[in-house]
């Protein structure tokens, strides 16, 4: 049985104008997205209660119920998340908001519980609330179109049936491309987010059917716009993606080039993060162009990182890498070997 909503009095507030400056729906995302749930949660409990006193809000109300199924989902509470989102579905209104409702839940059924069935049916439930009169929303409507390669390739992966799964991978391919199509000129960060991520399932895609050079290819042609936008982290994440199709596609030293340009531009913007990853992709990199001292050093600097962010698993990989490292290129270690 789906859980109770939280009850907790939580802040005194008023209810807010719609579209409004001080609509609370970015300071709940703001709670989700820092994983303090417990204030997303009470923020959620209060605005409700205030826009349910005010009436005759029913897409406000369904917004604030979506951010609940959203936190309860982060928290692992799937089904109470699925229970959410389908109430949220009898309250909204707008076609566009009932589009990515269906959105979410198709997302939550094909990741948390694989039934890319039940998600195709929630997908195509999210494109007739498009083909409404009015709705105009590329971005949601490809974010949809994404939805559904992303399940035709998950069944492409699993069918043992060879015809069935190329019209699948084709069908995946199809309908990626019809996304990126939708949004490939739309202005704003929304949308630059988007084609990224098209772009790199697209080349994702590629990489899987076994045409990494294509997936090179086609992710270095779609991202050279973004690139010139001059955004630093684009680059890292760019870099870091070009760098394991090369790795994949044997070029060693191409892949250990580019891994070092990324590692200097998420050294600049202080990414501890990326840093550790990129240090330990290019350690492995090393291992596999048979440079072992460049391993020693590249899994140590990463396995400093990862003690820097208390990431003990980061750490227990970065340590097992670099002992391997001194063990092939018959190293000496000892206990200031991380110092």
């Amino acid at each position: 049985a789906a859980e109770a909503a939280p009850e907790s009095p939580g802040p005194a507030v008023g209810a807010w104008r719609p579209g409004g400056a001080r609509s609370p729906l970015r300071a709940i995302g703001d709670a989700i997205a820092l994983q303090n749930f417990e204030r997303a949660d009470l923020l959620i409990a209060a605005h409700l209660r205030a826009v349910r006193a005010a009436g005759d809000r029913p897409d406000d109300e369904a917004d604030l119920v979506r951010l609940q199924a959203i936190s309860a989902a982060q928290t692992g509470r799937i089904d109470t998340a699925i229970a959410r989102l389908e109430q949220s579905l009898t309250l909204a209104g707008r076609p566009e908001l009932r589009a990515h409702l269906n959105y979410l839940l198709a997302l939550l059924v094909t990741k948390r519980k694989d039934d890319t069935e039940a998600a195709r049916t929630y997908y195509r439930r999210g494109l007739e609330c498009l083909d409404a009169p009015g709705a105009d929303a590329p971005a949601e409507r490809a974010w949809i179109l994404n939805g559904l390669a992303l399940a035709a390739a998950i069944d492409a992966r699993e069918t043992e049936d060879a015809e069935r799964r190329e019209a699948l991978f084709k069908e995946a391919f199809d309908l990626e491309f019809a996304a990126f199509r939708l949004v490939r000129d739309l202005p704003g960060d929304s949308a630059f987010y988007l084609r990224y991520n098209l772009s790199h399932n697209l080349a994702f895609l590629l990489q899987i059917t076994g045409r990494h050079q294509q997936a090179e290819e086609f992710l270095r042609s779609v991202s050279s716009t973004m690139l010139s936008t001059g955004r630093q982290d684009f680059f890292v994440l760019h870099h870091y993606a070009i760098a394991v199709l090369q790795l994949r596609r044997g070029s060693h030293e191409q892949a250990a080039a580019t891994f070092a340009a990324a590692v200097r531009v998420a050294g600049a913007l202080r990414d501890s993060f990326h840093v550790e990853k990129l240090l330990a992709a290019a350690a492995y990199t090393d291992l596999r162009r048979g440079d072992h001292s460049g391993a020693v050093r590249h899994y140590r600097d990463a396995a400093r990182t990862a003690r820097r962010l208390c990431d003990e698993e980061a750490f227990a990989q970065d340590l097992a890498g670099l002992l391997w490292a001194l063990t092939l290129g018959d190293a000496r270690w000892d206990g200031h070997t991380l110092a």
